[in-house]
């Protein structure tokens, strides 16, 4: 009975150190305006699917169309000009 609970508890300290380990060293992408939305996904289309991805000298329109109701956040429309 000691055994089990032994191995038990080295299995569940094993499973918490690979999780915690596992969040610790992934990378942090903190976003903080649509633009920098926008630039980061054509970023991704430029680099994993440059067949389909708009070309670099596109000019965008940024437009806010948040209601006026609202309190928190806002809601930003983004296209081609």
């Amino acid at each position: 009975m000691p055994k089990t609970k032994l191995y038990f508890g080295v299995v569940v300290l094993c499973i918490l150190s690979l999780l915690l380990g596992s969040c610790a060293s992934e990378p942090s992408l903190e976003i903080r305006s649509a633009a920098e939305a926008r630039d980061v996904a054509l970023n991704y289309l430029r680099e994993y699917d440059a067949r389909n991805a708009p070309s670099s000298d596109v000019v965008w329109q940024e437009e806010d169309v948040t209601p006026q109701d609202w309190v928190r956040r806002g809601i930003q429309r983004i296209y081609l000009r």
